[in-house]
């Protein structure tokens, strides 16, 4: 974007287990508050497994094949 000279107006990030959520959006989030940009920061998941809206609230391992045994 900088590049180019340009700056979004919304930043749109896959949310939930191996997101890109935060690898594209923490750059804008830092110009959000200390520069107080504009920007709107958006995160979304699948319908089809909406862990995030509609999952069970509990610790997550990251890995929705279960824990390493060891």
């Amino acid at each position: 974007m900088e590049l180019a000279g340009e700056e979004p107006d919304i930043i749109i990030g896959c949310a939930g287990g191996g997101s890109n959520l935060a690898g594209i959006a923490f750059p804008f989030l830092k110009k959000k508050i200390t520069e107080k940009k504009p920007y709107r920061i958006i995160a979304v998941e699948p319908a089809a497994c909406p862990s995030l809206t509609q999952g069970e609230f509990r610790y997550d391992f990251g890995d929705t094949a279960r824990p390493h045994p060891c």
